[in-house]
């Protein structure tokens, strides 16, 4: 364009190959488009978007733009004691909260914790919190350390331990 004004009225589109994704841009006005794309369920990876925007009596210049896409970062916050101490026969709750880093909303996804003993129940409470509650009837005197690790698909991956001894 030589007139150093936007072109409005144009005809646009993107591809993004890798996703096998088209779409158009948003026509703001004063020839200004804007790409408007999610990324909330795409893949992390990096990726090039062709864009091409053309109108009668211009010429058309394909422009590549590079996304990167990365893990959205997550926040684990105990709630409850990080060590606790019990009698046998006690059963032991621990809380945390799972949050999007960036925005403080709760994230609910699958939770995974391992121990000596393996057994317990983990529960959802909402918006992010979550009970492990353990029995202690059969397990033997000692300090045992759970290691409670949330993670899901394009989000960090948080890890805490906690510890539960068992004194008589």
């Amino acid at each position: 364009n030589l007139t150093n004004t936007g072109v409005d009225g144009a005809i646009t589109s993107y591809t993004i190959d890798t996703l096998k994704e088209t779409g158009s841009l948003n026509n703001t006005g004063n020839g200004i488009y804007v790409l408007d794309l999610s990324t909330e369920n795409k893949p992390v990876g990096s990726y090039a978007i062709v864009v091409h925007i053309k109108k009668n009596k211009f010429s058309e210049v394909p422009c590549v733009v590079f996304l990167e896409i990365m893990k959205r970062p997550t926040k684990l916050k105990l709630l409850t004691p990080q060590s606790v101490e019990v009698s046998v026969g006690e059963s032991v709750s621990f809380e945390f909260n799972l949050t999007d880093e960036l925005n403080g909303i709760g994230l609910n996804f699958t939770i995974n914790y391992s121990w000596t003993y393996g057994s317990g129940t983990l529960q959802l409470i909402g918006n992010g919190i979550y009970r492990l509650t353990i029995p202690t009837d059969n397990i033997a005197r000692g300090t045992y350390p759970i290691t409670i690790t949330c993670s899901t698909d394009n989000w960090t991956v948080q890890s805490i331990t906690i510890t539960l001894s068992r004194f008589s």
